[in-house]
This record gives structure tokens, C-alpha cells and sequence, in this order.
């Protein structure tokens, strides 16, 4: 037995094998990858009076749930400050200068939740600012998963990444979301945007209704 394994390892033919049947048997180089496998990512289960906050003084509370599947948060640090979320994504918010109702284009955003890994899903928003039309092209990517510690305690979260650029502007920004489904929402998030410095927030503690 250890003469047949002596001649494997030294690549020698084994009786009987001819050189062809020898690269046959060799595993070929010029197989094409198998597609990443696709994936199911929880949504948000939101429920009225779930909170978070965060290291850098952030807070959200949700406020209304509603039957289409989006919630509506208040922030916690700043009350006149509201938006609406549908998964990942906002689609209407107020900050105490800027109304914003969002407009997705060309593709469902959704359909990140049922993608692959490394499989971005690429769309177009639209939005008005003080009367302007605001145009993006953004993707959002599923890196992988992740276990962080931070002061709220373990978790095993999803790494999500979004990329948007201005369509008419060379403003660009830049999310990294560890987000966690039972925490139901992101436990660190990392940020830039435009020419502001980059910034990052852990979760600190969080309640959960029900």
C-alpha cells in the first residue's frame, strides 16, 4: 500500500493507467465557478416601541407599523426628526430642514434579501431636496457575515454594503451595515458621505416590544 501511495505522490502511473486515462482522472482548471448560491436574509420584524441607541448619541424608536411592510421611526436624540423604512432602505424622511420622498427606479430593492453573495443589486432613486431633483444610482451588496461584540452585547450579523453616486453630481456615499435579524436592525454601522469625514456607531443597548 505505501509503494501505491509513494507512486501517487511522485506522479507516476498506477498499472494499467495510460497517460491519457492519467489526465482524465487529473482534475481540470478550466471549470467556471459555480454561481454564488442564493440566499435569504430575515427582514426587519419591526414592532411599536422597539428602540436603539447608539455610541454616538443616535437614537430611533419605532412609531407605526404599517400593513405594506414599512415602520416609521423617531429619532430618539432628535424628536421633529422622523423617517420611514421599508427593509434596509428609506423611502420618505424629514430632518428639520430637508422633506425627502424617495422614488426607486429600474429594479425592486427588495430583491437584495433573496440575492447571492457578492451579487449586487444596482437601481436608481429619485428624490426632491428643496424643490431640486436629486438622482442617484446606488447598489447594495451582501459581503457575508460577521461576529462583532460591542456594548450591547454578541452577535452574528449580516454585512451589508451600499454605494450610491450622484447622476447629476459627484457627491458619493458609503454604508456598511452589520445588522443582526433578531436585534432587528444594524448592531455597528460604518458611513461617509460626500466630503464629510468618515464615521461609525456601535450599538449600545436596545428594547425590543413583545
Amino acid at each position: 500500500m505505501s509503494a501505491v501511495c509513494a507512486l501517487i505522490a511522485s506522479g507516476c502511473l498506477l498499472p494499467g493507467q495510460t497517460t491519457e486515462s492519467a489526465v482524465m482522472a487529473a482534475p481540470s482548471s478550466d471549470v467556471s465557478p459555480k454561481p454564488a448560491a442564493a440566499i435569504t436574509i430575515p427582514a426587519p420584524q419591526w414592532k411599536v416601541g422597539d428602540s436603539w441607541t447608539y455610541s454616538d448619541g443616535y437614537g430611533m424608536k419605532v412609531t407605526e407599523v404599517n400593513a405594506d411592510g414599512t415602520a416609521e421611526f423617531t429619532r430618539l436624540d432628535d424628536a421633529d426628526q422622523w423617517f420611514v423604512r421599508r427593509g434596509f432602505f428609506t423611502e420618505e424622511s424629514k430632518s428639520r430642514t430637508i422633506y425627502r420622498r424617495v422614488v426607486f427606479r429600474t429594479s425592486d430593492p427588495m430583491d437584495l434579501l433573496t440575492t447571492g453573495i457578492n451579487q449586487p443589486v444596482s437601481f436608481v432613486r429619485e428624490y426632491m431636496r428643496n424643490d431640486e431633483l436629486v438622482r442617484h444610482r446606488t447598489s447594495w451588496v451582501i459581503e457575508g457575515r460577521e461576529k462583532i461584540t460591542v456594548p450591547a452585547g454578541t452577535f452574528d450579523c449580516w454585512v451589508i454594503v451600499m454605494r450610491t453616486q450622484g447622476l447629476d453630481s459627484n457627491w458619493r456615499g458609503f454604508e456598511r451595515w452589520y445588522y443582526n435579524p433578531d436585534a432587528r436592525n444594524y448592531i455597528r454601522l460604518e458611513y461617509k458621505y460626500g466630503e464629510s469625514p468618515n464615521g461609525s456607531r456601535v450599538l449600545m443597548e436596545y428594547k425590543l416590544a413583545g
